[in-house]
């Protein structure tokens, strides 16, 4: 058994006061209880101390005053709870979504399994996480409530979720076209020769001519930059563009 640290989105229901913890042998498979806890409204993780890193898990937030059950977030795995934090978004219109994934950085460049390792891709997603983690550590609830009623408040923080599972998206991907614009430049170094193609994104990247992988390189590295200032753009825009002010009583 394993302690590991579930996070996930606020749910709908501020007045929920439960949350229950669910597991199953496969992601499709029968659920079971495997914990139920307290809950106070703000919250948006949960050490478990007990998680079996071949199990499937999701949670619910239930009220219990008023005997209501909330919807189930998506499953994870175990394993990918310990490996890379990912997020339990709860199924409902204004959920956080759930941290980036190998498959996520895979699906939103087309690249496989053959162009990069999926070890390489967790790398760089464990990278991005802790760079987007110092730049948004004072981004919590608290931020909005500030400002807005409380419904609104929840509204506005799982929507600054989605943006940073973008924004690490992205970043992700700046790290692994570098890592790529620099295997060539390595590769040619050892070999003497010029690499004109390679395979990316499930097709062949053909360079014609005697322009020879120092332009392979550099255009990988521009993809790299181009990834990097979508991630740092989108990073900015949940920075407050305004600076409250509040005289004393």
């Amino acid at each position: 058994m394993t302690i590991a640290t579930f996070q996930f989105s606020l749910p709908d229901d501020k007045d929920a006061n439960q949350i229950v913890i669910q597991s199953s042998l496969t992601q499709t498979g029968s659920y079971g209880n495997e914990a139920t806890a307290p809950y106070e409204y703000g919250a948006v993780s949960y050490e478990y101390k007990t998680l079996d890193i071949t199990r499937w898990y999701r949670i619910q937030f239930v009220n219990t005053l008023l005997s209501e059950s909330g919807p189930f977030s998506q499953p994870v795995y175990g394993g990918d709870v310990t490996n890379s934090s990912p997020f339990l978004a709860i199924g409902t219109e204004t959920e956080g979504s759930n941290f980036a994934t190998i498959a996520d950085v895979f699906a939103y460049s087309n690249l496989t399994s053959s162009d990069i390792t999926s070890a390489r891709v967790s790398q760089a997603l464990r990278s991005a996480r802790a760079f987007i983690d110092l730049k948004t550590a004072d981004m919590n609830i608290d931020r909005f409530k500030k400002n807005f009623r409380d419904d609104v408040s929840a509204r506005k923080y799982n929507a600054s979720l989605r943006v940073l599972k973008e924004a690490e998206i992205s970043l992700a991907l700046s790290n692994v076209y570098r890592d790529l614009s620099d295997n060539q430049v390595l590769e040619r170094m050892r070999s003497g020769d010029d690499i004109t193609s390679m395979s990316l994104g499930g097709a062949a990247l053909q360079l014609e001519g005697n322009r020879g992988n120092d332009t392979l390189a550099h255009y990988l590295k521009q993809l790299s930059e181009s990834y990097k200032d979508t991630a740092l753009e989108l990073i900015r825009t949940l920075a407050p563009t305004s600076v409250s002010i509040r005289w004393a009583d």
